[in-house]
């Protein structure tokens, strides 16, 4: 529920960061505030954020709906992080993050399709650069510790042991994890 138990709003998202009223209707085919088309990738649709649109992040995450449905292809739910700042050593490292994830197939990472990565041209010469991964279906650790409280020794301990197990993996592959925090450690469900 949203702010004084309403329900939450229906439609799809602008992914234009610097637009005014991002929502649109479902049925729309570009944004009613700023025009931007709302098939990303003539692909992805935007349905719902994953956390508050707010300057004071540097990525927008979504979850979006897929709308190449090919029956050769396993179809899972994904997100679509997108890179709002411009500068170019965080373009950088989100492309070289983008290169690695789809080359890594582990069963605790999301996966990521070998066109999961592309740019949405904004006003010249901006770019967003944009990443879309399989969704991991769960609970964060932070939403689960709030809900459940403490965890036992043997818990915490298995669940550091899972933890460095995938760290050490993505490590070796070659990418580093910058942030690392219990929102963006996923209980699968």
């Amino acid at each position: 529920m949203t702010a004084a138990n309403q329900p939450p709003e229906i439609g799809c998202y602008c992914i234009n960061p610097r637009c005014v009223n991002r929502l649109n209707p479902d049925d729309g085919s570009r944004c009613l505030s700023c025009g931007m088309p709302l098939l990303i990738n003539d692909r992805y649709r935007l349905a719902k954020p994953l956390r508050h649109l707010d300057d004071d992040y540097s990525t927008d995450v979504f979850e979006v709906e897929d709308w190449d449905i090919n029956p050769d292809q396993e179809n899972w739910p994904k997100v679509l992080k997108v890179l709002k700042i411009q500068e170019t050593g965080a373009q950088i490292l989100f492309e070289r993050e983008s290169t690695i994830l789809m080359r890594l197939r582990h069963p605790n990472l999301p996966r990521v399709e070998p066109d999961g990565f592309f740019t949405v041209a904004l006003e010249p010469p901006k770019k967003l650069p944009c990443l879309v991964m399989e969704q991991i279906e769960g609970i964060n650790l932070r939403a689960w510790l709030r809900e459940n409280g403490e965890i036992t020794e043997v818990i915490a301990v298995d669940w550091l042991r899972q933890i460095t197990e995938l760290l050490s993996y993505v490590h070796e592959e070659g990418l580093l994890q910058r942030d690392i925090k219990p929102s963006n450690i996923i209980l699968k469900a």
